[in-house]
């Protein structure tokens, strides 16, 4: 059954109260087996936001402001970086110097032509 239908299906009976951290958890490690899920912690989930909001292109001291680290020491060990992260950083640096350095060529080549022969001169 998913998880999500196991939640929903609970009859609740008596006084219903806001949920607790304690009770998400009880019902976080409820699901799980439902969900087919083994060797998870709720805990986990904040590795978890942390690595995606450092992917979607956040830094890490959005990360840190988000899990309200004191010292950003600790970010770092909630916020993981794989290989794959790695080398799309080293390709977007290299895409953004290719550029520079042709957008530096051109102003080079413009300052070399005479004022008359510009195309850009009026």
């Amino acid at each position: 059954m998913a998880a999500r239908a196991w939640l929903w299906r609970q009859n609740v009976t008596g006084e219903r109260r806001p949920i607790t951290r304690e009770g998400l958890k009880t019902a976080f490690r409820r699901i799980l087996p439902a969900a087919q899920i083994e060797n998870f912690r709720f805990h986990d989930n904040r590795h978890t936001a942390a690595t995606r909001v450092l992917r979607a292109g956040g830094n890490l001291k959005t990360v840190q402001r988000l899990l309200r680290h004191e010292n950003i020491a600790t970010t770092t060990k909630y916020a993981h970086v794989s290989d794959e992260d790695v080398m799309a950083a080293m390709q977007a640096a290299a895409e953004r110097a290719e550029a520079a350095k042709a957008e530096l060529q051109d102003l080079e080549r413009k300052e070399k032509t005479p004022p008359a022969k510009r195309r850009d001169a009026g």
